[in-house]
């Protein structure tokens, strides 16, 4: 059974005292990131006015992007731009969702980092989005920069230099890195489409702004789903994949998932920091990637059949785990519709 809809305490570590080497932020930060995987960035303190404003813009142009019908929103799905998914619209319905049963009921548009960036040919579509090219490369630009201070204090203190996170992730050099806008349906216990189904993210750090709850993180080390409440001021962070490989398994690419939510339309606003294409590491089994083909090879697993993501550990990092829902626990996600304001 799932766990009840209360705030479980996630650390909450404060970006400014980060800034400062404040040691007690920095412990929080390395005990998340090596036992849990998630914990909530605190930027009240370190020009949130101008990050949230950005992003809250962002917000509004995703809104325009997903009022388009679907007939013009086909017209630049993912599938278009080759196996990478980071560029264009997907649809709900391609992946598989958090039943057996079921697919994933979420749409979502991708904008690249590379495109912004100019650092190959990966368009920016629809015209919306390249209109709208300067407010997302100063997006993209901010939660770059945010999570390159964490990575910077990662690799000092889990001794990961010559050469560190951050020699990995330099802003010159192509990457998978994109900004992602996902609209998740509400559940009404009829669609066959809902929810996002458990996973580890495939890059360095995820950074999340949501208003909405729904997202759930298993637990470690009692192995319970457990809801993230958003919160005011407050970016979700969690680690990925490559971070994880990349640490040498000093740190924790937590699974978690999306259940899906009675009462209102989700929305989330994901950057997604990943690392350098050509960058190799070492996954759990031994088996050398490079980071390009890591993130190809998870992207196109997730839309196998259950049966076969079951036969690996791709998807969730366990073999033979698919991390169901229980779809008799859906009236908890009502519960946590707004925002906590601690």
């Amino acid at each position: 059974m799932d766990s009840p809809p209360i705030d479980i305490p996630f650390a909450s570590v404060s970006l400014c005292k980060l800034l400062k080497d404040d040691p007690k932020s920095i412990e929080d930060l390395l005990t998340s990131s090596r036992n849990i995987g998630f914990f909530y960035l605190d930027i009240r303190d370190s020009d949130s006015d101008s990050t949230l404003k950005l992003v809250d813009a962002v917000f509004g142009v995703a809104e325009e992007l997903f009022q388009l019908s679907l007939e013009e929103k086909q017209k630049f799905h993912v599938d278009q731009y080759g196996l990478l998914n980071t560029c264009g619209y997907k649809n709900s319905g391609v992946n598989t969702g958090v039943l057996e049963t079921s697919k994933d009921g979420f749409e979502s548009w991708t904008v690249p980092e590379n495109g912004l960036f100019s650092l190959d040919n990966t368009p920016l579509v629809p015209e919306l989005v390249e209109r709208r090219q300067p407010l997302f490369l100063e997006c993209v630009t901010r939660l770059r920069g945010i999570g390159l201070i964490l990575l910077r204090i990662l690799s000092r203190h889990l001794d990961l230099q010559s050469p560190s996170l951050n020699d990995l992730h330099r802003e010159s050099i192509p990457s998978t890195s994109s900004l992602g806008m996902f609209k998740y349906l509400q559940f009404n216990g009829q669609d066959q489409n809902f929810g996002q189904a458990a996973h580890t993210d495939t890059g360095t750090l995820t950074l999340l702004f949501t208003k909405t709850a729904g997202l759930q993180v298993l637990m470690p080390e009692t192995q319970k789903w457990t809801y993230i409440q958003p919160r005011n001021g407050h970016i979700i962070v969690n680690i990925g994949d490559s971070l994880r490989f990349l640490s040498k398994g000093k740190l924790c690419s937590a699974l978690h998932r999306v259940v899906p939510n009675e009462r209102i339309t989700k929305f989330s606003l994901v950057y997604f920091m990943r690392p350098e294409e050509e960058i190799n590491f070492t996954d759990t089994g031994g088996r050398v990637w490079k980071s390009i083909d890591w993130h190809r090879k998870k992207f196109a697993v997730f839309r196998d059949p259950i049966s076969e993501q079951l036969k690996g550990s791709y998807v969730t990092g366990r073999n033979g785990f698919a991390g169901f829902w229980d779809p008799a626990d859906c009236g908890r996600g009502k519960e946590l519709c707004g925002v906590s304001q601690e």
